[in-house]
């Protein structure tokens, strides 16, 4: 089921030269309705009810050791602890993880990105699938129990690769926000109470948009919206005026080809700061924000091995957040802890299944240690990290998920209390749902 409205694109007149909008979705009506904005620019420079019918059976292999450990070296400029997992115990001090077979879901063609949210105020999670090759986003509504109804798709710019949610115009409706990297623009949908999405409309952006997060970047209580835009190498910031609407403001330089970003208050200054990772640079790049729409380039700091996304907690349990970053170049996670003050420590490295294009932080085991896990398209897995709370991982477990396993995200999909685990499955078009048997 493919909903389709009039699509309206908003582009955005700067004062530098930006790309036209030259198309819309594929999935459109005749009519479009064009509506030009003027804002000035600041730019600072600095270097989808259907399920695959499987049985849930008890939890899955786990193909490591509690007693193995792994070590990886590094010979990199920037400072590295050759850090051991430990192993310790899969036990730890909450529960035995464990996950039922994964149930799968159909989406739209090809995801690459989810989230996790409740869209209709039934206090269930639903799911929202970015579909890149149909130019549509997928809406799950969840019923409470890990299943979920018959996805209905909307449509949005071309080649969707990253999708967020937030209350973009003060309605206490969820909307959502898509990053489409084809024709370099931002959708914005604005959401209904049911669940239900209105007409998207575009903001121009830079060249190859492949992340998008929002926040309220300028301490006004309005949300903004940040994409990371690959093909340029930026940051674009693009502050909201609480009706749904959004304009261009600024933007940051973080490294050739960068692919994700996260965003915390990295020197608990109460101000929203970014992490972008920089692919070519081989570089996680600290902007600190100052709570007025502008940020400042802090440091970069050279991780090596092609490192692609990246996620923020608290590993070590001191209050401030630290970062951890997928390796594609050597199937590693690698993580820096924060000093608090808007500095990084880089600490240890972890392997993990091969190809991993998402990474997500919780507490799985309900131990109070937060942990990591990715999704491994290479073996059709997931690995799942238990962490020991002092910024070290324990040796990676594996659990099956689906064909191609791309973006991972965590919720409590059947409200038991325990955070269970969603993968899209790019080839196959589904999203594969763990519960959580953690007990």
């Amino acid at each position: 089921m493919i909903t389709t409205r009039a699509t309206t694109v908003l582009t955005t007149t700067l004062v530098t030269t930006l790309p036209a909008v030259t198309a819309t979705s594929s999935i459109t009506t005749p009519s479009t309705t064009t509506i030009t904005e003027t804002s000035s620019t600041r730019e600072t420079s600095s270097t989808t009810l259907s399920t695959t019918t499987t049985t849930e059976t008890s939890t899955i292999t786990e193909t490591s050791s509690t007693t193995t450990s792994s070590t990886i070296s590094s010979t990199e400029s920037s400072p590295l602890l050759s850090t051991t997992s430990t192993g310790m115990t899969t036990r730890g001090f909450g529960c035995r993880i464990a996950y039922r077979y994964p149930t799968q879901f159909q989406t739209g063609l090809w995801q690459t990105s989810i989230i996790a949210v409740d869209l209709n105020k039934d206090g269930n999670q639903d799911i929202v699938a970015a579909n890149n090759l149909n130019d549509t986003v997928s809406v799950l509504l969840g019923y409470g129990n890990g299943s979920f109804r018959t996805h209905v798709q909307y449509a949005v710019g071309w080649y969707p690769y990253s999708v967020t949610s937030g209350d973009f115009n003060n309605d206490g409706s969820i909307d959502l926000a898509v990053a489409n990297v084809l024709n370099n623009t931002v959708s914005v949908l604005l959401g209904y109470d049911n669940g239900s999405f209105n007409t998207h409309v575009q903001y121009v952006v830079d060249q190859g948009p492949e992340g998008v997060t929002s926040g309220d970047f300028n301490n006004d209580g309005k949300l903004d919206l940040a994409t990371v835009n690959n093909a340029k190498g930026n940051i674009n910031v693009l502050l909201g005026d609480g009706n749904g609407k959004f304009a261009r403001y600024a933007q940051y330089f973080v490294g050739l080809f960068p692919e994700s970003m996260t965003m915390g208050d990295f020197n608990n200054d109460g101000k929203l700061d970014f992490a972008a990772a920089s692919t070519v640079n081989k570089s996680i790049t600290v902007l600190l924000g100052h709570g007025d729409g502008t940020f400042t380039v802090n440091r970069m700091y050279m991780t090596n091995w092609l490192p692609n996304f990246l996620t923020s907690n608290d590993f070590n349990n001191d209050g401030n957040l630290d970062l951890a970053v997928i390796n594609n170049g050597n199937n590693s996670i690698k993580v820096l802890l924060g000093s608090g003050n808007g500095n990084f420590n880089i600490e240890g490295e972890y392997l993990i299944d091969p190809y991993a294009y998402s990474i997500t932080s919780s507490d799985f085991n309900n131990d109070g240690n937060i942990d990591l896990v990715t999704p491994g398209a290479g073996s059709f897995t997931i690995s799942v990290l238990l962490g020991n709370g002092n910024g070290t991982f324990q040796t990676y477990l594996r659990f099956s998920a689906g064909y191609v396993p791309y973006s991972v995200i965590t919720a409590d999909f059947n409200n038991d209390q325990k955070l269970d685990i969603a993968v899209s499955n790019f080839y196959t078009s589904t999203v594969s749902i763990l519960l959580n048997n953690c007990a």
